[in-house]
């Protein structure tokens, strides 16, 4: 999983969202997202901006390095 996905997946579970309701804020379907998060599709630069609004946080939230081990 790359570092957006894997920041991306900790967010919606520190947020205590339902990734359908993210996906649905951000205007995407479930099925998507949840591609996204498995590595079946590319998230997109132009994506970060609706994930933002969809759950009340900063673009460099999705870019800060994991730790080696580190899970979400």
């Amino acid at each position: 999983m790359n570092t957006v996905a894997t920041n991306l997946e900790r967010i919606i579970a520190e947020k205590g969202y339902k990734k359908k309701v993210v996906a649905q804020r951000a205007g995407i379907t479930a099925q998507n997202l949840s591609d996204m998060l498995k590595g079946r599709k590319i998230i997109r630069a132009d994506m970060i901006p609706a994930f933002c609004m969809a759950m009340q946080v900063e673009p460099n939230e999705f870019y800060k390095p994991i730790q080696k081990g580190e899970q979400p």
